[in-house]
């Protein structure tokens, strides 16, 4: 059996999983047969033939892990190369949600959208199809950050593993010209899934640098977010090998690594998992908080009272469930529904709307701490 990792030899089958005999990287071969046996999208099914089990006892937070298959269209159902067509001859994304960098430097968003700045403030308008295209050409990788978004199978996706892991999940995708690369070596700041998805792309992976090495270099890194540059010469190498379709690249945070696309252009989604920082669980207390005062006053109905305050406080902490999550998505949504307008509107309207904006939300919080304050008086506390 030939090794699918460069410059290695053959495949030798231990106890737990084969391994390449020369850097010993945990290797998976997988069969279009055994990837049928699987239903949905989740984890088990990104990483199949490795159980959920093993791959939270083994791998996850502590080795990389590799998975090559023979099935070139087993992300097919996430996303493809005709879909990245569709979303950027469509202009339908504006910067930051698609953005481009070669060798690791990041592109101004002038490049590839009309802007207009107001002081600190840039607004971008749509990205133009044909600025994109231009720079791809020039050797510029394309990349459609948080796609989830915006893309169905993504975001059920990234619901599914939140849920399973009670971790933040994101999704970027990766479109790399043929021999271009996007960024130098680098480590990420939490937990990757590479799933290839067409061409081929040559990675390679370093050993984890030491604790005093990481901070050293990037400091510490919370959440999302790259630890830093790193210079891959002082590095140990872990393991070099090529990504086909189908195939998938599992990095643990801190794990430096770095990629180039070979002779045909290379797509591929990186998938993130990382825990959910204090903002998400104080929020999540709120909430529950919220919806314990409410169910604290229906019980107060059957006690005989007053049944419109009852259904009042219900209401207020319905609404205070949704309250963060509705706001922001409504002047959010209103925001990027008229930026295009803004764009060529104005100096002083586009100041008065970014007032408006900003006091929308200060408004926001004002309003969800009164009806914190409220349960608090309420139980007394």
């Amino acid at each position: 059996m030939s090794c699918f990792l460069e410059r290695c030899g053959e495949l030798i089958v231990t106890e737990a999983l084969p391994k390449c005999r020369d850097c010993s990287w945990p290797v998976t071969l997988s069969s279009d047969v055994q990837v049928k046996t699987v239903a949905e999208f989740n984890l088990q099914r990104i990483i199949h033939p490795v159980t959920a089990h093993d791959f939270a006892r083994r791998y996850l937070g502590v080795a990389p892990l590799l998975v090559l298959r023979h099935s070139t269209d087993y992300f097919a159902d996430l996303f493809s190369m005709a879909d990245l067509a569709a979303l950027i001859d469509g202009e339908r994304l504006r910067p930051p949600e698609i953005r481009m960098t070669k060798d690791g430097v990041g592109f101004r968003t002038e490049s590839i959208a009309n802007t207009l700045r107001a002081g600190r403030y840039v607004l971008s308008g749509k990205a133009k199809a044909a600025r994109v295209w231009r720079e791809y050409r020039a050797g510029a990788s394309v990349i459609l950050q948080s796609l989830h978004r915006h893309w169905r199978p993504l975001r059920r996706l990234c619901d599914t593993l939140g849920n399973e892991w009670l971790s933040q999940a994101q999704t970027n995708i990766y479109f790399t010209p043929a021999g271009g690369r996007g960024f130098t070596a680098h480590a990420d700041g939490h937990d990757v899934f590479v799933l290839h998805l067409s061409g081929t792309k040559s990675w390679t992976v370093y050993r984890k640098p030491t604790a005093t090495t990481a901070a050293e270099s990037a400091g510490k890194q919370r959440g999302y977010g790259r630890l830093g540059e790193h210079d891959s010469a002082g590095l140990s190498v872990y393991g070099r090998f090529t990504l086909h379709p189908g195939d998938l690249l599992y990095l643990p945070r801190g794990y430096v690594h770095e990629a180039a696309a070979n002779s045909e252009p290379s797509l591929h989604i990186t998938l993130g998992l990382a825990p959910h920082r204090g903002s998400h669980w104080l929020r999540e207390c709120i909430n529950v908080w919220c919806m314990w005062l409410a169910m604290l006053e229906v019980g107060a109905v059957v006690r005989g009272a007053p049944r419109w305050a009852s259904l009042l406080l219900l209401l207020v902490g319905a609404a205070a469930s949704g309250l963060s999550g509705g706001l922001h998505f409504l002047t959010v949504g209103v925001w990027r529904r008229s930026v295009d307008r803004l764009v060529a509107a104005p100096r002083s309207v586009i100041q008065k709307w970014m007032a408006l904006h900003l006091l929308l939300r200060v408004a926001g919080y004002v309003l969800l701490l009164q009806i914190l304050l409220l349960a608090l008086s309420s139980l007394r506390i």
